[in-house]
Order: C-alpha cells, then sequence, then structure tokens
C-alpha cells in the first residue's frame, strides 16, 4: 500500500529529530489543523510557527512519546479530541518511495525512538502572535469541519508567503480582591481559556489605564473655580463601563460637607501632607463639591506629576509581573509530568553514578596504562641502543668477514694454480708413457710383420 505523506510533517519531524512512530494522533491533529488554517489566511508554516501557539510535551500514558498541547489562552481549534487510547496497536507498515515520501530524504527521521527530545521553550505573548492567533480563529475552527475535502483543498494550495499584522493590546495586570468577582461578570475576556492540555487555569485580569493630566477647557468652570482649585474628573481617569466598580469611597470630612479642601502652601509639597485627600483622588472620586488648586497654581505640582509619572511605571510593572506569573502558570506541568520527570531524575541519577563508576575505572585504567607506555618507552630506548650497538658489532663482523674471505680467495686460487700445474705435469707423464707404448707397439707390429715376410719367402 502507498499513499503520500505530507513532506511540512516530514521536515518537522526532521528538525525535532523525532521518530515517524514517536508522534502521537493529538500531535498530527494539531499540526495538521494549523497547517490548513495558515494555507487559507495565506501565512506562513513551519517549525517556528508551531512552537509559538503550542508546546511539546511527553506523553504519560506511553513512554518515549511526544504529543502537542497548546499553551495558555492560545488554543486555536476546539473540540479536538485530546485522548490517544490505544493508538499504538494500530501500527502498520508502508512503504518508502518517491509515491510516499516524494523527494524526502527519509534517512534524516531517526528509526529509534528519541529520548532526548528538546522540549519547546517559553513562548512571550507578542503583537505579531497576537495578530496570528486572530487570523487563524477567523475562519472555522472546529475539529469536526476539517473534512477530507477540506484539507485536500489546503493541501493543493500554493503555500502562503504573507506575514500576520500584528494587534496591540494593553498588558493585563490583576485586579483587586474587591473588583474580581465584578470584572470576571462585566467584562469578557479577550483571549479564550486553555483547553484540557493545559495545566494551569488564569486568574481573570483587568486593563490599567494610566494615569493622564488635562488641562481644564471649561470657561464657565474656570470662572467659577477658586483661584488654586482643579475639578478631580480633569485628573483622575474615567472608569470603562465595563470595568468593575470600587468600594465606598470615604469622602474626607470637608468634601462631605460641600466645602472644597483646604491645602497648605506653606510647605514644598503639599499633596505628600494629606494622605487621606490623595487616597479619595486615586480611587477616583466624582463630587463636584470636592475640588483641588489648578495643576499650574499647585506649589506641589511637580511632586504631583512625579506622582502620577511613578504610579503609571508601577502598573506597567505590575502588568509585566502578571503576564510573567501568568505564562509560568501555564507552562506549570502537572503532578504526572512531576512525577514523571522525578522518575527520570531518579534514572538519570543512576544512570550518572553507574557512569561516574566506570569513568573512575576507566581513569584508573588510563593511568595503569600510561605507567605501562612509559615502561614501554624506556624499554623501547634500551632496545634502540642495543639496537645502535648491534649494528656496529655487524658492520664489524661484516669487515671482518670480508677480509677472511679475500684470504682464503686469495689462498684458493694458489691452491688452484698448483693443482693446475700438477695435473698438468701428471697428463705430460702419461702423455709421455702413452707416446713410447705406442712406438714400442708399432716397432713389435712392424717386427712381427718383417716375420711374417720372412715366413713366407721360406
Amino acid at each position: 500500500m502507498s499513499f503520500p505523506i505530507p513532506s511540512f510533517l516530514l521536515e518537522i519531524l526532521a528538525e525535532l529529530g523525532l521518530a515517524f512512530t514517536q508522534i502521537t494522533p493529538t500531535f498530527w491533529r494539531y499540526v495538521l489543523t494549523m497547517f490548513v488554517r495558515t494555507r487559507e489566511e495565506w501565512l506562513e508554516f513551519g517549525l517556528a510557527e508551531l512552537k509559538q501557539p503550542y508546546t511539546l510535551k511527553r506523553s504519560s500514558g506511553v513512554t518515549g512519546a511526544i504529543l502537542l498541547s497548546p499553551r495558555a489562552c492560545r488554543s486555536i481549534i476546539r473540540d479536538i479530541p485530546s485522548k490517544d487510547v490505544n493508538w499504538t496497536d494500530k501500527f502498520f507498515v508502508f512503504k518508502v518511495d518517491p509515491v510516499t515520501v516524494g523527494d524526502f530524504d527519509f534517512s534524516r527521521i531517526p528509526m529509534k525512538w528519541n529520548e532526548n527530545v528538546e522540549l519547546f521553550g517559553t513562548s512571550k505573548m507578542t503583537p505579531e502572535l497576537r495578530g496570528l492567533i486572530a487570523a487563524l480563529r477567523r475562519g472555522e475552527c472546529n475539529w469536526d469541519s476539517f473534512t477530507p475535502e477540506r484539507i485536500r483543498a489546503a493541501y493543493a494550495s500554493s503555500p502562503g508567503v504573507h506575514r500576520v499584522v500584528p494587534v496591540p493590546l494593553a498588558e493585563p495586570i490583576r485586579p483587586r480582591r474587591d473588583q474580581k468577582d465584578k470584572v470576571v461578570k462585566n467584562k469578557e475576556p479577550h483571549e479564550e481559556p486553555s483547553d484540557a492540555n493545559s495545566d494551569s487555569v488564569q486568574s481573570p485580569v483587568v486593563v490599567a489605564t494610566p494615569l493622564s493630566v488635562v488641562h481644564p477647557a471649561r470657561g464657565d468652570q474656570l470662572e467659577s473655580r477658586v483661584p488654586g482649585e482643579v475639578d478631580v474628573e480633569e485628573i483622575a481617569p474615567k472608569q470603562d463601563p465595563g470595568e468593575g466598580a470600587s468600594k465606598p469611597i470615604n469622602f474626607p470630612t470637608n468634601c462631605r460637607s460641600g466645602s472644597p479642601p483646604t491645602f497648605s502652601y506653606e510647605i514644598d509639597a503639599p499633596i505628600l501632607e494629606n494622605p487621606e485627600q490623595l487616597a479619595a483622588i486615586w480611587q477616583k472620586l466624582r463630587s463636584p463639591s470636592c475640588e483641588l488648586p489648578s495643576l499650574e497654581q499647585m506649589r506641589g505640582r511637580d511632586a504631583y506629576v512625579r506622582m502620577a509619572v511613578a504610579n503609571a511605571k508601577a502598573m506597567e510593572a505590575c502588568n509585566e509581573y502578571a503576564a510573567l506569573m501568568v505564562e509560568r502558570l501555564a507552562n506549570f506541568p502537572t503532578q504526572e509530568e512531576l512525577d514523571g520527570q522525578h522518575t527520570l531524575i531518579q534514572q538519570l541519577r543512576s544512570k550518572l553514578s553507574a557512569s561516574q563508576a566506570s569513568e573512575q575505572q576507566r581513569a584508573k585504567q588510563v593511568v595503569d596504562l600510561k605507567a605501562l607506555l612509559t615502561a614501554k618507552e624506556a624499554e623501547k630506548v634500551a632496545l634502540e641502543g642495543e639496537k645502535v650497538a648491534i649494528v656496529g658489532d655487524l658492520e664489524s663482523l661484516k669487515a671482518k668477514f670480508k677480509r677472511e674471505a679475500d684470504l682464503q680467495e686469495k689462498a684458493a686460487r694458489r691452491e688452484r694454480r698448483a693443482a693446475c700445474r700438477l695435473v698438468a705435469k701428471g697428463y705430460d707423464a702419461a702423455l709421455d708413457t702413452a707416446r713410447g707404448t705406442i712406438r714400442r707397439r708399432k716397432a713389435e707390429s712392424a717386427a712381427e710383420i718383417r716375420l711374417q715376410e720372412i715366413r713366407a719367402k721360406i
């Protein structure tokens, strides 16, 4: 059986170093839906885009398996199945050929499960990420809407090259205890809560509005005011309709009676000497009879402005701290994951102890081998000295043998010449004897011939 495997899945597995059978069906569902939505929105899709709304986790059901889980308040697909039961029993074999994987080098994907998978780190909520999540949430995001026809259409379309538009959003901060319940009822959260795979639940948040100073522009009020007074509404920020109400304000005594609060101008910063009235200002007092001196005419203007700026900075720092806490809560592991990590730590400690013991043994072996190497080197130096002596003796023996060979050769030549002379003398004597014998036989033959001739004549 042959069927095409999406190339984007193979590229993600190769970048993460995961085996093909190591990912759970939930991992594939999130990757597939993310791919379809990015194609439909003509956006780029890759591992970098996948890391922002999702986090990589280890499966608690199957040791070594890897799954994807949405980060807190970044869920995009709704009603997606999050439970994988007995999925390893449905493994089957397919042939790796151009029909299945195309021109992808399948050797880039490990054949064995990778136990040292690097999990995703933290991801901050940036305007670009908010724009990406908002763009992906625009279309059909129910799991049932991802039909085979829709998936084929997305896979057949060309890859997107557009970038998401950053969406600015005020940083959230935690409300006061007296406003928490009312904020939850009156204000809907901008972001979707995390699904079942998230390990934390976010607390309700409100948007902080920094204090701004508005100069008065109403001529009738300016004329009716006492010099050195200003309306509180021009200084305190207005409250949004959906924002939770504050506690009932305990007005100062002079405000309750309808007379404006009095300030002493004998000090440089009078606003710091009247904390009760200052608290009423920060609690967004809306009493027309409680007026303050004009900001231009106030002697404590610089202190008041510094206080407003410091308050804005404090609220900004509180926003950053709340965002950091929310992010940490979103990435906080569950008890099962902690137990698994504890077990893994114990296993790693035991392996570390075993490796340290083996390392010590190897270090001892290295020391012994170094001592043996030193002894062998000393023995080598001695052998080299003996070799030099033996070479010298060999050269002297060669010279001695050469001299003796020359002497023996000379003696052999003399003996050979003497033997040759003796042999020549023997040959000469034998030749003389043979010649005498031949002459004698010739003489006898001649005498016998004459005798026969004489007998014949007779």
